[in-house]
């Protein structure tokens, strides 16, 4: 299930910005800006609900993910990525 779908343009960089808070109980959410614009679906910029499904936790993890039928290439560069517990984290 898609929560939210934007467009984005080939061949340029964007900034994708998220805040989660992770919780096993329906206290949990997600917000998400691309190029510093809040992404909005359905007139909701938050989307609540359980995402931690565990008391294991979670943890960060990107890749370009894709059916083993699909020949075609494709290339995702990431850089300057950040995680930590405030926006303003630096490690």
């Amino acid at each position: 299930m898609d929560l939210i779908a934007v467009p984005m343009s080939k061949g340029n960089w964007h900034k994708i910005t998220s805040r989660v808070f992770w919780s096993t109980t329906d206290q949990g959410f997600m917000e998400f800006w691309l190029d510093d614009t809040v992404i909005e679906s359905n007139g909701q910029t938050r989307y609540t609900a359980r995402n931690c499904f565990n008391n294991a936790g979670n943890y960060l993890k990107i890749g370009l993910y894709r059916d083993k039928a699909i020949q075609s290439a494709a290339i995702v560069y990431y850089d300057n990525i950040k995680s930590g517990p405030t926006i303003s984290y630096v490690p």
